[in-house]
């Protein structure tokens, strides 16, 4: 136990995910194996089933599908982002993935989705505007993705970007609990963020946009006759495994080839977002 709770314990350990039967090691370059089950792992993520690796959760490929269009790039693109961040490697990869679109269109069903492939202390709520923040940057201990629900148009100041910079490329940052000292550390979260509109912001160094991948929602189901209340959260129900395994397979390519599949419609909107902010 006193071994356990030395500090660095688990940062030590291998970088994967503990099945029932045994030990997912995936390196950040995407080299994966399997291992027995050992305390020399330090794992700090389980999950309570056989790994699956022929998995497809039919109801959710089809739902992306519907709220993609087809779009292959993207679809792909969205399942190998959430599976780096399962793997625990995202700020290998050092983007944030943005789903912008009005209303209606599907992107709270994604993150309805997402936001059960973790368990609750995996997951944090930390707007790109408030990552300045020393208490609000300490939730990233230990986090593996930061989830929003759509991101105000308030703007975002220096002091927000340099964190933001550094929270998604993994360098040591400083963060305070309330009324303890401050600690540094490595965050490891990856970030998805929905949006209807995107937000301005004072650094417009290349370091800021290229760190953003942006993926555009075009259709809306508002008035659709077959639009299903709560859609997301029936399907993880129901296909929760498949799915978790599905992103796992996805993240290891990804990590193979070193960056995540996007889209033309991607680069396009990153750099109109550039062009936009103030001069």
């Amino acid at each position: 136990m006193r071994q356990a709770a030395r500090e660095g314990f688990f940062e030590a350990g291998q970088v994967g995910i503990a099945f029932r039967d045994r030990f997912l090691f995936v390196g950040v370059d995407g080299t994966a194996r399997w291992l027995p089950h050992s305390a020399e792992n330090r794992a700090i993520r389980h999950r309570d089933w056989v790994f699956d690796d022929e998995a497809y959760p039919e109801r959710f490929v089809k739902m992306l599908q519907d709220i993609c269009g087809d779009n292959e790039d993207q679809i792909k693109g969205l399942l190998e982002f959430i599976g780096v961040a399962i793997l625990g490697h995202s700020t290998a990869l050092q983007r944030v993935m943005v789903i912008l679109g009005s209303g209606g269109n599907g992107k709270s069903q994604i993150l309805d989705v997402v936001e059960n492939l973790f368990e609750p202390s995996e997951r944090v709520c930390v707007a790109p505007q408030r990552m300045g923040n020393e208490y609000r940057r300490y939730q990233f201990v230990g986090a593996a993705i930061n989830l929003i629900n759509e991101v105000a148009a308030s703007k975002m100041r220096a002091d927000a970007s340099a964190a933001f910079k550094a929270i998604v490329s993994g360098d040591y940052i400083e963060g305070r609990h309330i009324r303890e000292m401050p600690v540094a550390f490595r965050p490891k979260a990856g970030h998805i963020m929905s949006a209807n509109s995107l937000w301005m912001v004072e650094d417009e160094s290349d370091g800021m946009f290229r760190r953003l991948m942006v993926l555009k929602l075009n259709n809306r189901f508002d008035d659709s006759p077959d639009r299903v209340r709560d859609l997301g959260k029936s399907i993880v129900a129901e296909e929760k495994q498949a799915i978790f395994d599905l992103c796992v397979r996805y993240g290891i390519q990804a990590l193979r080839k070193g960056e995540y599949t996007e889209d033309t419609s991607s680069v396009e909107e990153v750099e109109e977002w550039k062009r936009s902010q103030d001069p």
